[in-house]
């Protein structure tokens, strides 16, 4: 909606940015207020600008007026509609693997002797990481310690290179399981807070 959009910046201009968000991707109260910052500092972050947010519908005035003239829109999609569901959905995965895991006799027995109990440990992994694409920077909003990016990739990596899977990436996702299911935990509370 700024000079970036309408091609009029500088070095030194910052992003303006417009968001229409669903109501049920963001946190309620003072939560609000803490989620914008964040999403501002990773976006100015990933910009290298510094990056102003509007929250429609604008309350003010003078930023309606602006943003009726604009003709510069775009549309980003930053959020699930559903993110407690997708944080469920990954500790739903957690919980199925640590399942297979204690049935089949341990990591070790798992990925040398159990097949079928290693192929459904790869699908909760597949599932975990489609639930985090879905998340999108939602993830990283909510629990920035977590390396939801690394999990988005394992998804390609599960299913591009099954041909030569590393038994080590498997080994070491399970070891990051417990932090993950908990991050999710906080997560599902911050959202319906």
């Amino acid at each position: 909606m700024g000079s970036v959009a309408r091609g009029e910046d500088t070095a030194t201009s910052d992003v303006d940015l417009a968001l229409d968000l669903a109501p049920d991707t963001t946190p309620p109260g003072f939560q609000f207020v803490v989620y914008i910052e964040r999403l501002k500092q990773r976006l100015a972050a990933a910009l290298s600008r510094d990056v102003d947010i509007v929250v429609l519908p604008a309350r003010r005035p003078e930023l309606r007026e602006t943003l009726s003239r604009g003709s510069h829109r775009c549309v980003l999609s930053v959020t699930s509609s559903k993110p407690t569901t997708r944080y469920q959905d990954i500790r739903r995965n957690v919980a199925k693997i640590r399942e297979y895991l204690a049935r089949g006799g341990g990591l070790d027995k798992v990925l040398t002797e159990q097949s079928m109990a290693y192929d459904a440990i790869r699908m909760c992994f597949l599932e975990i990481s489609e639930a985090a694409i879905k998340l999108g920077a939602l993830a990283e909003l909510h629990e920035p310690d977590i390396p939801w990016s690394a999990i988005r990739g394992f998804g390609n990596h599960l299913r591009h290179t099954y041909d030569e899977m590393d038994l080590n990436a498997i080994e070491r996702a399970v070891a990051d399981l417990d932090r993950l299911d908990a991050a999710c935990d906080r997560a599902i509370g911050a959202t319906r807070t």
